[in-house]
């Protein structure tokens, strides 16, 4: 914890933050393409290696990782104007809101992860499956906070989202509309071709994912 204290207080992307050791968190290295510090969320399973390129290599019982992120200025809510597939209106108008430094998850919380969340405390322990990498979906949303609250975590605000959504862009999207084929998993070609559901957009598109892509594909 002492030198991340102090990596993190030196770091530009952070403007001199004075980061407090955090209970339940294991500092592991900044993100080598973003210079962002990242954490694990311990008993939630292993810490993630590294590939050549830089990427992490997630699996079956890599455990929850956390960003930290600097926090500042951004700007929340939908244009006039904005395409109806990506905001409603009902999310305008567009205003800007400050935001102090705070933990997010790297990646959706995977099927792994909430299976050893709800045998947290418990002497039993399951057999992996290779699908646990794969995003953990149909929660309700008290189920999930009661969950997370047993580690000492929280779900995101509407607004910490949303920041970290944009990762900077001043666009609906953290990358141009164009290059959303390299960046998602999206309802596409093969989609609409094996679920029999249509989309406005994305029926050019084969990201080779007919429902969720495992975490971290993008």
């Amino acid at each position: 914890w002492d030198a991340a204290i102090a990596a993190v207080a030196a770091s530009p992307r952070y403007d001199g933050l004075e980061l407090a050791p955090q209970l339940g968190l294991l500092p592991l290295e900044p993100d080598p393409a973003t210079g962002l510090w990242e954490f694990l969320v311990w008993g939630t399973g292993a810490a993630p290696g590294r590939g050549p390129d830089g990427r992490q290599l997630l699996d079956s019982g890599t455990g929850v990782v956390l960003v930290l992120l600097p926090g500042g200025s951004t700007a929340i809510g939908a244009w006039e104007g904005e395409d109806p597939d990506v905001a409603s209106l009902l999310e305008g108008p567009r205003h800007r809101r400050e935001l102090a430094p705070f933990f997010l998850s790297k990646y959706e919380l995977t099927r792994g992860q909430w299976q050893r969340l709800q045998r947290l405390g418990q002497a039993t322990d399951l057999p992996a499956e290779a699908g646990d990498v794969l995003p953990q979906g149909g929660l309700l949303w008290g189920e999930a906070r009661a969950r997370l609250a047993r580690l000492g975590l929280e779900l995101p605000t509407s607004t910490q989202w949303e920041y970290a959504a944009r990762a900077g862009s001043d666009g609906p999207f953290a990358v141009a509309r164009d290059e959303l084929r390299r960046h998602a998993n999206l309802l596409d070609r093969r989609a609409i071709g094996e679920r029999v559901v249509q989309r406005r957009y994305g029926d050019d598109w084969d990201d080779g994912f007919a429902a969720s892509a495992p975490v971290g594909s993008f």
